[in-house]
């Protein structure tokens, strides 16, 4: 199983109540194709480096996911056709192998 780091920052005009239930709609899509939310983090609202789509702010949403990547495509997918998601990012991690350390 791999583990992904999705970023995405949601417009200004959004209130509380359309971030929540737009981190409900998005885990239920990562759910539906196998993928596990391990955790979700509302990092809040911040100020952009620069203007995107007329937007000064917005707010920043954290996934930490475990699947088989089949939801990346789905989820993306999404992220482009809601019109309150204004970027998105998303990050593989590197799989670490555990090495036994050798005592002297």
């Amino acid at each position: 199983m791999s583990q992904y780091e999705i970023v995405f920052i949601l417009a200004d005009k959004v209130d509380e109540s359309g971030v929540k239930s737009n981190i409900e709609k998005f885990k239920e899509v990562v759910e539906k194709v196998d993928g596990t939310v391990t955790k979700a983090n509302n990092w809040g609202k911040k100020t952009l480096a620069y203007e995107i789509n007329k937007n000064r702010k917005g707010t920043y949403i954290m996934f930490e996911i475990t699947g088989e990547g089949q939801f990346v495509k789905e989820l993306e997918k999404k992220f482009r056709l809601s019109e309150d998601v204004i970027r998105y990012l998303t990050i593989k991690k590197k799989e670490t192998k555990k090495t036994k350390s050798k005592e002297n």
